[in-house]
């Protein structure tokens, strides 16, 4: 979660502590030129070498013949090893000794690390303006005590530098830097701002331990970064490309694998970057940047027409077009940090921002225009909301390469599929949901379900979230022929007596997973069967006492989950691996009890209940909560003429509990700006005031 400032425990009066010039004043050399000073720390054997402190440095004889250095000459304890891709220590373990010792250990090589790019950049930039070279000297000494620092809080844990393994990354991804420029966007602008949250809240952390020793440490480390940034941030603004945002210049003059998530550490600290003079605008467009740190990326596409594309119903229609552009951001929600997400469109920094500040972490977001440049990089794999070919020919298309990914069989999305595949087994629906391949054959069906009077629903095999279906009571009139001779030239269709709904519930399934049971979560439809957003968490809560017991009789979540198994077993067989949903309903039968329909359709993709899923991880699990999807038409009926006006209505401020998990509060979960339809998530006492969203002017 960002934070707009730091701990009041006298952390700003730390920040004047410990300049420069007054560690050079008691330093035992009395001069020494820049190229001197910078040859010893990088090519020093010993750490008394490299933590060489002249009393006046003077830059008369710059050095013009640096040879090409692979690596900085280090003590043997201390040389890069293919070990240390460890992670740091947790902070739950810090109340160790022998962690708090690792944790201090990868902080000095870092230190290290620093003096030794700072000593290369001296070397191989002679001719870089006098005022950079000594500041960056100064720099590269306020290193060398943050180095003398660690060591010695390390010593007093009882062990020394070495006793862990040093990782060389930061050397790999900066030595080869080409200018100045380049090299204080990716130092002091990109490691060394990181920096100002790792040494704040791990002051903070050490100080809730009552090592105040170590506390002092990190606030000294902590003021020097935010001079060091500044430094940086100065000769930057005069070198870049004026005709780019600071951010965008920033990002710009980076190189795989640094990038502008490494600007920032776990816990935002919005304080330290004001104080190092970075602007308002650049920070909140680094609050919600994200991407990966090393990991080749996975690709995230919103694509929810896989059904009309495979039943060959053209082009989308602008209609169409603005629902992909005003949902394709929730896939933001099913990626990893380190993933990235491409979009129509880029949601507003307001809005992204927003979601930081309620706990979500953000991959990166990339806006898919013709100059989409992705085909340098190296990327996992595609991860669209359905896996068709289409998808995987066109998303290679528009990055300039292939990407890993694996085509469902296009069998799979049809609505007769799971009908077929259940003949003969418990699951067996064949004697009530029936499918027909001609118009005669359909005529048939519909004359014999419909002589007790009953209404039925005709549905293209292609359909999906309410679409592409017809309802009628008795035979085909004019209006639901036309539809079944468009369906029939799709495929087949489907006839089904349509039901009393009471509730729809959604098995959302990961297949290929150990246990492929994600959840069962109830989803809220409108009286034609479309989507309109998901009961989160318990998906019973939101039912009185009397029909939870009567549910609870039906065992109703466990034949949901046996029926979830079959059907993810049955996907397996049929080469399908990666996320899907099974669809079922519960309904009142003609004798008025509840029933239930355990497999009424399965769709073998991401579904809705997966995002609701990945959003529940950040609500109070006590709280009555709500995803709802609000269309435009709704909003208009309230008297609103565009959602946004809508959603300042309704919004409030969200509250949290001791976890940081949302107790209250109203927030969108797609950029306000949609056109189409909006997405709220709700959090409440109970579900009387969580459904009374809908009602608010």
């Amino acid at each position: 979660m960002a934070s707009s400032s730091m701990a009041n425990d006298g952390r700003a009066a730390a920040y004047a502590e410990g300049t420069w010039e007054q560690e050079l004043s008691s330093a035992s050399i009395e001069s020494m030129e820049i190229c001197e000073l910078a040859e010893q720390v990088l090519f020093g054997a010993t750490l008394a070498e490299k933590l060489v402190r002249p009393r006046r440095l003077t830059d008369h004889r710059p050095r013009r013949d640096l040879p090409p250095v692979a690596q900085p000459t280090r003590p043997k304890e201390l040389a890069f090893t293919a070990r240390a891709d460890r992670r740091i220590p947790s902070r739950e373990s810090l109340s160790r000794e022998d962690a708090r010792a690792e944790l201090l250990h990868a902080f000095a090589n870092h230190e290290l690390l620093a003096m030794e790019l700072m000593a290369l950049a001296l070397l191989r930039f002679p001719d870089a303006p006098p005022r950079f070279r000594r500041g960056l000297a100064a720099a590269l000494l306020e290193e060398e005590v943050h180095l003398a620092l660690y060591r010695e809080r390390i010593r007093a844990l009882g062990l020394d530098l070495g006793a862990f393994p040093t990782s060389g990354f930061f050397w790999t991804a900066l030595s080869g830097m080409e200018s100045p420029e380049r090299f204080v966007a990716a130092m002091s602008l990109t490691l060394e701002q990181a920096n100002l949250d790792f040494a704040a809240e791990y002051a903070e952390i050490f100080g809730r331990l009552g090592d105040d020793a170590t506390k002092r440490v990190l606030l000294r480390v902590l003021g020097d970064e935010i001079r060091h940034v500044r430094f940086g941030l100065r000769w930057f603004q005069r070198w870049r490309d004026p005709s780019l945002s600071l951010f965008d210049a920033h990002a710009a003059t980076l190189t795989f694998p640094l990038t502008m998530v490494r600007a920032k550490g776990p816990r935002f600290c919005t304080d330290a970057r004001a104080r190092a003079g970075l602007p308002a605008e650049y920070v909140q467009k680094l609050v919600v940047f994200g991407a990966s740190r090393g990991r080749p990326p996975d690709v995230f596409v919103f694509n929810p027409e896989a059904e009309d594309e495979l039943a060959g119903r053209g082009p989308r229609s602008k209609a169409v077009t603005e629902l992909v552009s005003d949902l394709a951001p929730l896939m933001l929600f099913l990626a990893k940090s380190d993933d990235l997400v491409l979009v129509p469109k880029r949601p507003s920094t307001e809005f992204l921002v927003e979601l930081t500040e309620v706990g979500f972490t953000l991959p990166e977001i990339v806006e898919e225009t013709p100059a989409l440049e992705l085909g340098r990089r190296t990327l996992g794999h595609l991860q669209p909301w359905a896996s068709t070919k289409s998808v995987l020919s066109s998303v290679r298309a528009r990055i300039g390469h292939s990407i890993a990914g694996t085509e469902t069989p296009a069998a799979l999305f049809s609505k007769a599929w799971p009908i077929e595949r259940a003949v003969g087994t418990e699951w067996d629906v064949s004697n009530r949901r029936f499918i027909a391949s001609a118009m005669a054959e359909l005529e048939s069906l519909v004359s014999r379900a419909s002589s007790h009077g009953a209404k039925l629903v005709v549905k293209s095999e292609h359909s999906a979230s309410g679409r592409a279906r017809a309802w009628l009571k008795g035979p085909l009139d004019e209006k639901s022929r036309l539809f079944a001779e468009r369906a029939l030239s799709e495929g087949r269709v489907i006839v089904e007596e349509w039901k009393d709904g009471v509730a729809d519930f959604g098995v959302l399934l990961h297949v290929g997973a150990k246990d492929p049971i994600l959840g069962v979560r109830r989803f809220l439809t409108d009286p034609r069967g479309r989507y309109r957003g998901h009961i989160l968490l318990d998906p019973l809560a939101s039912f009185d006492a009397g029909t939870r017991a009567e549910l609870g009789r039906m065992g109703l979540l466990e034949v949901l989950r046996r029926a979830g198994r079959w059907v993810a077993g049955e996907l397996a067989q049929a080469g399908f691996s990666g996320f899907a949903g099974l669809d079922a309903l519960l309904f009142r039968a003609q004798s008025g009890q509840l029933a239930l329909e355990p497999i009424l359709e399965i769709n073998p993709r991401r579904t809705m209940g997966h995002v609701a899923l990945a959003l529940e991880r950040r609500i109070n699990p006590r709280a009555a909560a709500l995803w709802l999807h609000v269309t435009k038409d709704e909003v208009t009926r309230l008297g609103h003429r565009e959602l946004e006006s809508w959603i300042g209505t309704v919004r409030t401020s969200p509250t949290f509990d001791k976890n940081g998990r949302i107790n209250r509060g109203v927030l969108s979960t797609n950029d306000p700006r949609a056109k189409r339809v909006a997405t709220v998530l709700v959090a409440a006492e109970s579900f009387d005031s969580a459904f009374g969203v809908m009602n608010r002017t």
